[in-house]
């Protein structure tokens, strides 16, 4: 899909809507207040 999508805060609610936007193949933009958390929450979303 071409569509992107911009998410602005991944937190309880923005990060499993995120996930599930992934999951179709769309393409993300997000943005959060604080860059560590989101990569902390970016980590634990992937299964390794």
């Amino acid at each position: 899909m071409s569509e992107m999508i911009e998410f602005i805060g991944l937190g309880n609610m923005g990060l499993p809507m995120a996930a599930n936007f992934l999951a179709a193949r769309y393409q993300l933009r997000v943005d959060n207040r604080s860059p560590a958390v989101l990569i902390k929450r970016y980590l634990s979303c992937l299964k390794v």
